[in-house]
């Protein structure tokens, strides 16, 4: 099996959204607002730490350092960072930038998230243009 890795068809074209409305995780972070976090230094521990079972509230997990206690036995509450970049609500546009350069042409778009796109008008018609544009230098 040979990975493709990287490569694009020379004859292929992508869309992304850029929307300020459609905000996206440019950079993930897991934070917490717990006393014990706030006043100690935490990175070194989080080799140790074990995720605690189930969600909470907005996505966030426990996790439990059995070496060291902190915050009883239900451990440190860590969830999601804001999201921080315009994109479709799930993807960045700094992800979906990604193939620039290695496609024939890229389009940076707006107005719709991320299921949103299958559905938008103007999408549906830049996609079935391009298709015919394929299709015409297709041998």
């Amino acid at each position: 099996m040979e990975l493709l890795n990287t490569y694009y068809h020379p004859i292929s074209y992508a869309y992304y959204g850029a929307d300020d409305d459609q905000m996206s995780f440019g950079v993930f972070r897991w934070v917490t607002d717990n006393q014990y976090a706030l006043g100690k230094e935490v990175g070194p521990l989080m080799p140790l730490g074990q995720t605690a079972e189930g969600l909470h509230s907005g996505g966030a997990r426990a996790i439990r350092f059995p070496a060291y206690t902190v915050a009883k036995d239900e451990g440190l509450l860590f969830g999601p960072g804001v999201q921080d970049a315009p994109g479709d609500g799930t993807v960045s546009q700094q992800s979906g930038a990604g193939p620039r350069g290695k496609v024939k042409r890229l389009f940076r778009t707006k107005g719709y998230d991320h299921q949103g796109s299958y559905k938008n008008e103007a999408m549906l018609m830049l996609t079935h243009h391009l298709i015919v544009k394929i299709a015409q230098v297709a041998k």
